[in-house]
């Protein structure tokens, strides 16, 4: 069990009671072969290491919040701020106060249920459905939930700040330290005015939140209004509508859950920038994971690149003309298709070029059009279907933009295994790789956020971490020694092995298998085990000699630690450290499988 790691274990069901009492001298076994540990773009030589691990709970624990427009810590935010920010819509709008206590959870909350009706609460809002408390549906355990408390519904006019603030009060102290205003109409763009919205740093961001079912909203004497005061800070993603439509590129991903719906505005007492009201929910180690809605960047669900239509994959050869095909997709059939030679030739005539003339010899501007569209300008087509010919007036959407368009709206496999031809893995726009939403970027140690030491190899990143506790604060030092302790280790027992060289980021699908039989056996190191069967299928493998010592003296580490290590090697130096030889021969395969010799270094 212990081998196994805290992912993995979570899936094992309890077992049933053995036949047998107990056995002795039976050691469980391990076998760490040759082959690529995994080809799911979201493993890293970080996670399989468990080294993200640890460094996701270091800046969760130690991380300090920055602002990305003032570039100063977040300090916390006030009752008095959020009631002020809040009296900045416009007068008339209905909003519900929110107490977010559940977020991202798995639970029945029950009990829970029963102390907030208990407390005098008489409605909440489950996974996006507002319920009488009393009428809330039993939730499976199984699932994480989102539960937020309505604790006022407010109608925006002036002379209730006092009651406001009040509930704002009761809001932070039951989901501690965090507040929704959620509108019941319309997004808070709307409702500012796009020249008045101050959008987070980091641009508008996608959200695939498609609108609660709002309770119906009835407005009495109950309702609390609102009134106004500095200026607004909304820290909610502004692009309502990101759903690809046809001729756009799509720009978001499709993780459930990534992004802040475009009603809401977020108050933290803890984290919060009073200038562009920039506002981290919390800082948990969950923040950190690019595998979990909470920390993904919205835009590539956490893979850091988006495949997107390459132009010189869509034009190989430049010295082909458009006449010959040198727009590949558009192409491939033989003669190329009557359409698409008409729109070309309407371009054409719309922007003095010739489709005989080389695609190296068009002008820039002219290369431009062709692939990526007039930009909203409407040019005349001219088509002929044999019998007649009729022309449009309408803008042209580019190449790129066809292609585009055709991978969004088409069902068929074999089309998008087509098009993917044209397509290759660009960096995420948004976070440039780095695979996290703002918020998480915005969490720093010693002025680094997390994606800085993934990007580093393991010698760099080992070096950084060795001296990061003299940047620290004396109460930040104690908080982190233990963690920083395991992840040194860890990047310790890499370089061991000789894998000085690779990068944190490093996918795990693009490791050979040497390099991945190494990982594994520096992670069997770091687990600690002992009493433990190990199988090594010749680990020297690519490696250089001088990376040959420090692997053998791992494997002698392994063995010190309590284990039995067997290793298939030809290497004579392994040969040599080794406490026990078995030779089998006389030949391989069939002409092999007999003991021709065994026992210590000595002896044979």
């Amino acid at each position: 069990m212990e081998s196994l790691s805290a992912y993995a274990r979570q899936f094992l069901e309890m077992m049933q009671k053995p036949d047998v009492e107990h056995i002795e001298g039976l050691s469980p076994a391990i076998s760490i072969e040759q082959k690529t540990t995994s080809r799911n773009p979201r493993s890293t030589v970080a996670t399989v290491t468990e080294i993200y691990d640890y460094m996701r709970l270091l800046w969760a624990r130690v991380g300090v919040p920055y602002s990305p427009a003032t570039g100063l810590p977040i300090t916390a935010q006030t009752v008095t701020q959020m009631v002020d920010r809040v009296m900045q819509l416009p007068e008339g709008t209905r909003a519900y106060l929110l107490a977010p206590v559940v977020r991202g959870r798995k639970g029945e909350y029950r009990k829970e249920l029963l102390e907030w009706q208990k407390a005098g609460y008489t409605r909440v809002r489950i996974d996006g459905e507002f319920y009488a408390i009393e009428e809330a549906p039993a939730l499976d355990k199984k699932y994480k939930h989102d539960i937020e408390v309505v604790v006022d519904r407010i109608v925006v006019k002036d002379g209730i700040q006092t009651r406001l603030a009040d509930s704002f009060e009761q809001a932070l102290k039951l989901a501690e330290g965090l507040a929704f205003i959620d509108l019941a109409d319309g997004t808070v763009a709307e409702a500012m005015g796009a020249d008045d919205v101050v959008p987070t740093a980091f641009g508008e961001a996608r959200t695939e939140f498609k609108g609660a079912t709002i309770a119906p909203f009835v407005s009495s004497e109950v309702e609390t209004p609102i009134g106004s005061a500095q200026p607004i800070g909304i820290s909610t993603a502004l692009d309502a509508n990101g759903e690809g439509k046809a001729g756009k590129n799509v720009t978001g991903g499709t993780m459930k859950g990534t992004g802040l719906p475009p009603n809401r505005i977020v108050f933290s007492e803890k984290f919060a920038c009073p200038v562009s009201g920039f506002t981290i929910a919390e800082i948990a180690p969950r923040l950190f994971s690019f595998n979990a809605p909470q920390g993904a960047c919205p835009e590539c669900d956490g893979l850091g690149e988006r495949l997107e239509f390459d132009p010189q994959l869509v034009v190989p050869n430049e010295g082909l003309s458009l006449k010959q095909g040198a727009i590949v997709p558009w192409a491939k059939s033989n003669p190329p298709s009557p359409y698409y030679m008409q729109v070309l030739s309407s371009l054409a005539k719309a922007y003095d070029f010739d489709l005989t003339t080389p695609w190296s010899a068009l002008a820039p501007d002219q290369r431009l059009i062709i692939l990526h569209g007039t930009g909203g300008l409407p040019v005349e087509l001219t088509f002929q279907d044999g019998r007649k010919s009729y022309t449009v007036k309408k803008a042209f959407e580019g190449v790129i933009g066809n292609l585009n368009r055709r991978m969004l709206q088409t069902d068929s496999a074999w089309m998008r295994e087509e098009l993917s031809k044209f397509q290759t893995a660009q960096p995420c726009e948004t976070c440039h790789g780095a695979r996290l939403k703002p918020e998480a970027l915005s969490v720093k140690i010693a002025g680094t956020d997390i994606a800085g030491p993934t990007r580093m190899s393991v010698s760099d990143a080992l070096a950084w971490f060795s001296n990061l506790d003299a940047q620290l604060t004396p109460t930040q030092s104690q908080i982190a020694k233990a963690i920083l302790k395991e992840i040194n280790e860890r990047l310790g027992f890499l370089n061991n092995v000789g894998l000085d060289y690779i990068n944190l980021n490093r996918t795990s699908g693009t490791l050979s298998g040497g390099e991945s039989q190494r990982i594994r056996l520096a992670s069997q190191i770091g687990s600690g085990l002992s009493g433990v069967l190990y199988v090594l299928d010749e680990p020297s493998i690519g490696l250089h000699q001088k990376d040959n010592d420090r692997l053998l003296a791992t494997l002698q580490r392994l063995r010190d630690l309590g284990n039995t290590v067997i290793v298939v090697e030809h290497d004579e130096d392994a040969i040599r450290t080794a406490d026990w030889i078995v030779d089998l021969g006389p030949g391989a395969g069939v002409h092999g499988g007999e003991v021709m010799a065994e026992g210590g270094l000595k002896d044979i």
